[in-house]
């Protein structure tokens, strides 16, 4: 058998992602973007691979710096292998952020996102873990957000196919905090059973 490959090219909206996917994740995107998909089925015994890229112009990224964009173009790939029990993939969006993402079984099950790295690393526990360093960062702005997550319902988790973030890690040159400014600061937040552990150094 020869190596067989598939290209695709179409649009996808926010909304069709949500309906797919669920969760909470999709209320900080609005709009559609192109994208081009591509299946390689090599001959033998190898995985399939599949790759996707977008420019994302179209899709706006509704949160605040450092992950915020308009309806400009910003260059996203994925890549992953298929099937098998365990499915692993590597993500990169422009310079901002790149992602190990794990499947098993067929299930979305654990992320590890770092931001302002090309470097991709991989999680090490189910649950979405983000980490990295930014220039500059308003937990005033980021407050809301993180209050509409908390206040997702238990139906909308518990029917969602992305896992919940589990772990934040950020440190920032310049920190925004309660009226304060920090200089060099970190801000952990850790999922613990039902409650959450900040903390800020």
């Amino acid at each position: 058998l020869q190596q067989v490959q598939v290209d695709v090219d179409g649009r996808v909206g926010v909304s069709a992602l949500q309906e797919w996917l669920g969760g909470p994740l999709w209320q900080a995107l609005s709009g559609e973007a192109p994208y081009q998909a591509s299946i390689r089925i090599p001959a033998g015994k190898q995985p399939a691979q599949l790759q996707v890229t977008s420019s994302l112009a179209g899709m706006s990224i509704l949160l605040p710096a450092p992950l915020g964009k308009g309806a400009t173009p910003l260059p996203f790939r994925l890549q992953s292998s298929l099937g098998g029990v365990e499915q692993m993939a590597r993500l990169q969006l422009g310079r901002q952020l790149s992602g190990g993402l794990v499947w098993r079984d067929g299930v979305f099950n654990a992320a590890l996102l770092r931001l302002d790295s090309n470097d991709v690393g991989w999680p090490s526990a189910p649950g979405i873990e983000i980490e990295g360093r930014v220039p500059r960062l308003s937990l005033a702005d980021w407050q809301p957000w993180l209050d509409r997550l908390q206040k997702s319902t238990s139906r909308t988790v518990a029917s969602a196919r992305l896992p919940g973030l589990t772990r934040l890690e950020i440190e920032a040159r310049e920190m925004e905090a309660n009226g304060w400014r920090l200089g060099n600061a970190r801000l952990a937040v850790k999922r613990e059973a039902a409650a959450w552990r900040v903390g800020l150094t």
